[in-house]
């Protein structure tokens, strides 16, 4: 699992440690990705940001999955994730890629 932060580098360890995350944390400070993928919006007199997105990616880099709600305080229920994943592995058992 990666997760990808709007933080800047310098800010990820504080970050890892506050929020007790077990898994990898990179940055996006620049929010290249962020727009790759359409998921920036603009606020009015602040900088832009990440809509919360969660996307399930399989071999090769195709996403098998994804989540987006414009309602940052909308998340994704833990089950669904789990499924979506399980689903994905599945998909990808005996696969060559």
């Amino acid at each position: 699992m990666l997760a990808v932060s709007p933080d800047p580098v310098k800010k990820l360890s504080e970050t890892k440690s506050r929020l007790s995350l077990e898994f990898s944390l990179g940055s996006d400070s620049g929010l290249a990705g962020s727009r790759e993928l359409g998921i920036v919006f603009g606020r009015a007199g602040g900088r832009p940001l990440p809509v919360p997105a969660i996307f399930v990616i399989g071999k090769g880099g195709i996403i098998l999955f994804s989540y987006v709600h414009p309602d940052y305080s909308v998340r994704l229920g833990t089950g669904v994730l789990l499924a979506a994943a399980e689903a994905a592995g599945a998909s990808t058992e005996g696969s060559t890629d």
